[in-house]
């Protein structure tokens, strides 16, 4: 799920001149912040979608 709406956002961002090497580490920053939010509810199923 979020592949299909994170996929779109990549490619847009393309045309700001972000670069695919980055995608690891923003990808990174996007979910370290929802991981510690949400907790105990954060699972390795969850960390794997």
């Amino acid at each position: 799920m979020l592949k299909s709406v994170l996929g779109p956002l990549g490619e847009k961002y393309k045309g700001y001149g972000a670069i695919e090497k980055h995608y690891l580490l923003v990808g990174s920053a996007l979910i370290h912040p929802l991981a510690k939010y949400i907790d105990d509810e954060w699972t390795a199923e969850v960390e794997k979608a």
